[in-house]
């Protein structure tokens, strides 16, 4: 269950540990070419992968080769299954199949594995990317538009929800950047230069609610309020379903707003999170690591809050939302759930340490974003960590009331490294060289492998 096991995948780079992450990303690549034919069983080019599958479904089996491209291949006559199937939990969920992608440029930011870049990241990167552009349709603005499509398990066959157009932008921008070197298909690439400009916006404006009986139902859409939306517009299922916050994709998992962002975007954002309907609902809510991303000072509350909800049993395991055993002295669930401890042990390793590309800002696939020290920490807090950021740089941090008091990079393979300087004054030796004083607000350091770099300041 994609929802559920992708949390687990989370921290294990960041703790390194990309042995263990391999592990689970094998299980999800080997459903490429059941995603390939899932697709195709709706008339769509591409690969859909869903929200669930099961581990014997046909994994490993059919061709890995990607589908061929050429400029027409999007004219063929659409297929009215999907669209005539009737609204649920799933069937009109596209995201996992991008959710997974970003998982897969993780892996290769912080390995470095250029055979796993060609080998695995590739192939999903170009065969979601078609599903997509196949999948959209242009409305009569000159805009393409996802309908109906749901916005998670929340709003079922909505127009245009922000978890598929946030998708689309990180996939088709990875597509823009790296398709070439990737040897995707000029073809493809000039459809996603095309139609990326003229992709929906992502919708903002609050939704508003009426209660009919025991629902919660569609009441219309206040535009005049600043905040992003979980989608366009309703569709023919006004109720909601589920308690997710589908509007914060946009900043986590999808990654195209967060601390980096504008201030007007980041603005959007933090209005979302702070009305957001569903706070922490669940065990697999991933609202602390949005917390984080988005750099809010009350993180570790809503780390704190997750926990205290929802880590209940004394195995260390969180409820899920199952039906309860008969007869168990907790009322355990029908399925051991560790799945959640994942969103709180990345939750507070994007609290000490981020380094997720710039959103918008071409970067290597081999390499990340800057390094962020202490982005979301409380100013009460002493101690000091070890994480690893993309790029391969491992980072030894002590750190007292919320700021970095000394911090040792290590760089395992070399390469640029950038670093937001959380200092007025930063001082940094290289190999125990002399320390080098600068103001610059972003350092920028060549290294080479083995490359230890010594961090300090004044604030």
């Amino acid at each position: 269950w994609w929802q559920n096991q992708r949390e687990i995948l989370w921290p294990m780079l960041g703790a390194g540990h990309p042995e263990f992450a391999r592990r689970l990303i094998a299980f999800f690549d080997s459903h490429l070419a059941a995603a390939r034919s899932t697709a195709a069983t709706y008339g769509f080019l591409g690969a859909r992968m869903l929200e669930w599958t099961t581990p014997w479904r046909i994994a490993g089996q059919g061709s890995r080769t990607s589908t061929s491209f050429t400029a027409g291949a999007l004219a063929h006559p659409r297929s009215p299954r999907l669209d005539a199937e009737e609204a649920g939990y799933q069937g009109h969920i596209f995201t996992p199949g991008a959710e997974l992608v970003g998982q897969l440029a993780d892996y290769v930011a912080y390995t470095g594995d250029q055979a796993f870049l060609k080998s695995t990241f590739a192939p999903w990167l170009h065969e979601v990317t078609l599903f997509y552009l196949d999948l959209l349709k242009q409305g009569d603005d000159g805009l393409w538009h996802l309908f109906p499509s749901n916005a998670i398990e929340t709003w079922w066959k909505v127009k245009d929800p922000i978890t598929d157009l946030a998708a689309i932008q990180m996939l088709f921008r990875l597509t823009l950047d790296h398709g070439e070197e990737l040897g995707f298909e000029p073809a493809l690439l000039d459809a996603v230069r095309d139609r990326l400009p003229k992709v929906a916006p992502l919708p903002t404006g609050r939704w508003k609610l009426k209660r009919v009986g025991s629902d919660r139902v569609f009441d219309g859409i206040d535009r005049s309020e600043a905040l992003y939306a979980p989608a366009g517009d309703i569709g023919e299922h006004a109720t909601i379903q589920n308690q997710e916050n589908p509007e914060m994709y946009v900043v986590y998992p999808f990654g195209v707003v967060d601390i980096n962002s504008p201030a007007a975007e980041r603005s959007l954002a933090i209005a979302a999170f702070n009305v957001r309907l569903h706070p922490n609902w669940a065990g697999w809510a991933p609202d602390s690591v949005q917390a984080a991303r988005l750099g809010l000072p009350t993180t570790v509350d809503v780390i704190m809050q997750h926990l205290n909800a929802h880590q209940k049993w004394p195995y260390g395991g969180w409820n899920s939302p199952t039906n309860p055993l008969p007869g168990t002295r907790y009322g355990v669930g029908d399925s051991p759930y560790f799945d959640s401890a994942g969103v709180n042990m990345m939750a507070l390793q994007e609290t000490l340490l981020q380094s997720q590309p710039i959103f918008g800002e071409k970067t290597a696939l081999l390499s990340g974003g800057p390094l962020r020290l202490m982005p979301a920490a409380r100013a009460d807090w002493s101690g000091r960590f070890r994480l690893m950021a993309r790029g391969g740089f491992r980072v030894d941090c002590s750190f007292q009331s919320g700021q970095p008091v000394a911090t040792q990079i290590t760089a395992s393979r070399g390469g640029k490294l950038w670093l937001h300087n959380p200092y007025s004054v930063a001082r940094i030796s290289v190999n125990g060289g002399q320390l080098q004083p600068t103001q610059a607000r972003m350092i920028e350091i060549d290294t080479k492998p083995g490359d230890r770099l010594l961090l300090t300041g004044e604030l």
